[in-house]
C-alpha cells in the first residue's frame, strides 16, 4: 500500500502537461530516477527470470509460440510486480492527462472488474523529425516478440536494459498481446517491462483479445491460472482467501485475473498519431463510423484523452466497437457486416475513403491507418512472401500488420518516419524471414499514393 501511495505522490507532481508542449526533461527524467530507487522493489525475484533485452532473445529462442513449454521463463512474482506496476503507471497517466469534454469513470473502470469497458483514444502529437515503430498481434509469441527487441537493440534503438534511447521516439503495441500463443505471461512481462522503463513513449492498444471473454476461449486464462498455481509458495492472503472462496465459487476470479481485467480496462482503444497536425490513426481493427476525432485533433496538447461514449458513465461491450473489431474487405468497395466474424463490419474501400475525408475536415489531416487483427484467410496479401507481416491496402490508406509468426512465418514490425512536411514521411516494414531480417522498401511506392 505504501508503494501505491508513493506512485500517486510522484506521479501527481511530475507529469505536467502544457498547451503544445511536452514537459519531457522535467517528468521523463524524475520517472527513470523514481523508477531507480525502487528497483529493489520491483526486482525481487528469483535471479532465473531473465532481465535485459539479449537474456530474453536467448531464453525465448527456442519457445515456438504454439507448443508449450513447462514453465513461463519469468518468476510469477516478477510479472505480478510488472503487473501491479504498469496498471499503476497507467492509472496516473489517464488521472493526469487532459481529457476532451469528460473524462471517463475511472474509479469504476479500475476497480470493478465486471464492467465491460468505458473506451477513449489518445492523441500523441510529437515533434519533427521522429520514428514511431507499430507493432502488430503479439499473441503470446515472446520468441517473435523478444526477437524484434533485440533487433532493435542491434540497430541502438534501445539499450540492453528496454530504455529507448531516443526520448522523442515512440511506440504502438495494437492489441491481441495474448492468447493463441503459449507464452503470455512471458509476452506481457515483456511489454509491462518495456512500457514502464519509458513512460510516454511506449503505448499498448486494446485488441479484441484484451477482454475476459475472448481469454477464456482463446488460452491465456488456462495460463494464468496454471501459472498461479505451480506458484503456491508465492501465494499472497489475497489469493489464499481466493482458493478457499473457488470452493464454494468456481467461477471466482483469482486475483491475478482480477488484475488482468483491470488492466484491460485500462488500454486506449486507439490512438492518433503524427505531427503538424497530420496523423495517422492507429489501432487494432478498424474505423469506428460513429466516431469522429475533430474535438480531439483540435486540441492544443500534445497529448490529450476522449471518451467515446456520450454519457461519462456509459459502459460499451467490446464487441460493439469499430476500433477493436472491424475489418477491410479487399474485394467490396461497399462495406457489410462481417458475416465471417459474427461481429463488427467489413469496411470496404468507399467507406474508408469517406472516412478519412471526414477526419480531415479542417486544418488536420488523417492520411491512413495502421492496425493489426486481420491475420485470416479474408486478408491473404499478408501471408504472400514478398508481402510477409506487412500488407497495404487501396495505395497506403490501410496497413495491416502482424507481430507474431504463429500465422505468417515472419513476424514483423513498422518504422514510420515523421518530417514536417508530410511529402517527406517514410513508411518502411521489417520482418523476420529465413532466420534473417529484412526491411522492405515496396511500402513506400504506397505510400507516396497517399500524399496528394
Amino acid at each position: 500500500m505504501k508503494a501505491v501511495n508513493i506512485y500517486v505522490f510522484i506521479f501527481f507532481n511530475i507529469f505536467t502537461i502544457r498547451a503544445g508542449e511536452i514537459q519531457k526533461g522535467s517528468w521523463y527524467s524524475k520517472i527513470q530516477n523514481y523508477f531507480e530507487l525502487q528497483k529493489k522493489y520491483f526486482t525481487s525475484s528469483p535471479t532465473q527470470s531473465p532481465v535485459t533485452v539479449e537474456e530474453w532473445y536467448n531464453a525465448a529462442k527456442n519457445r515456438a509460440p504454439a507448443v508449450k513449454a513447462p514453465q513461463p521463463l519469468v518468476a510469477y512474482s516478477v510479472f505480478i510486480n510488472y503487473l501491479d506496476r504498469y496498471i499503476a503507471l497507467q492509472k496516473e497517466f489517464l488521472n493526469t492527462m487532459p481529457w476532451i469534454d469528460q473524462k471517463i469513470n475511472l474509479s469504476n473502470t479500475v476497480l470493478n472488474d465486471d464492467v465491460y469497458m468505458q473506451p477513449f483514444v489518445l492523441k500523441c502529437a510529437t515533434t519533427a523529425p521522429n520514428n514511431v515503430y507499430f507493432f502488430g498481434d503479439t499473441h503470446g509469441d515472446i520468441q517473435a516478440l523478444s526477437g524484434s527487441l533485440y533487433k532493435l537493440y542491434q540497430d541502438n534503438i534501445i539499450d540492453n536494459n528496454f530504455k529507448i534511447k531516443n526520448p522523442e521516439h515512440l511506440f504502438f503495441f495494437l492489441g491481441d498481446l495474448t492468447d493463441r500463443g503459449e507464452h503470455g505471461p512471458d509476452a506481457l512481462t515483456v511489454l509491462f517491462k518495456f512500457a514502464t522503463k519509458n513512460p510516454g513513449q511506449v503505448f499498448l492498444i486494446r485488441g479484441n483479445h484484451e477482454d475476459l471473454s475472448m481469454i477464456e476461449k482463446y488460452g491465456f486464462k488456462d495460463q494464468l491460472d496454471e501459472f498461479q498455481k505451480n506458484n503456491a509458495s508465492h501465494m499472497s492472503t489475497a489469493q489464499m482467501w481466493y482458493k478457499i472462496l473457488q470452493t464454494f465459487n468456481p467461477k471466482a476470479k483469482s486475483p491475478a485475473l482480477t488484475k488482468i481485467i483491470q488492466f484491460f480496462n485500462l488500454l486506449p482503444a486507439a490512438a492518433f498519431v503524427g505531427c503538424n497536425n497530420t496523423y495517422i490513426q492507429c489501432c487494432h481493427g478498424g474505423f469506428e463510423p460513429s466516431y469522429n476525432p475533430k474535438r480531439l485533433l483540435e486540441d492544443t496538447h500534445p497529448l490529450c484523452l476522449q471518451a467515446l461514449s456520450q454519457k461519462p458513465n456509459m459502459e460499451i461491450e467490446p464487441t460493439s466497437l469499430g476500433f477493436i473489431w472491424n475489418d477491410f474487405s479487399i474485394n467490396n468497395t461497399q462495406t457489410f457486416f462481417n458475416a465471417r466474424r459474427g461481429v463488427g463490419l467489413d469496411i470496404g474501400r468507399a467507406l474508408v475513403e469517406d472516412t478519412l475525408k471526414k477526419y480531415s475536415d479542417g486544418p488536420y489531416k488523417v492520411k491512413a491507418i495502421i492496425r493489426g487483427h486481420q491475420h485470416n484467410s479474408s486478408m491473404p496479401g499478408l501471408f504472400y512472401p514478398e508481402n510477409s507481416g506487412v500488407y497495404s491496402l487501396w495505395n497506403g490508406k490501410v496497413f495491416t500488420t502482424i507481430g507474431t509468426g504463429i500465422y505468417t512465418k515472419a513476424p514483423a514490425f513498422i518504422k514510420l518516419e515523421l518530417h514536417k512536411n508530410f511529402d517527406q514521411w517514410q513508411l518502411t516494414a521489417n520482418n523476420f524471414y529465413k532466420h534473417a531480417w529484412h526491411t522492405r522498401q515496396g511500402l513506400l511506392k504506397d505510400w507516396q499514393n497517399i500524399k496528394d
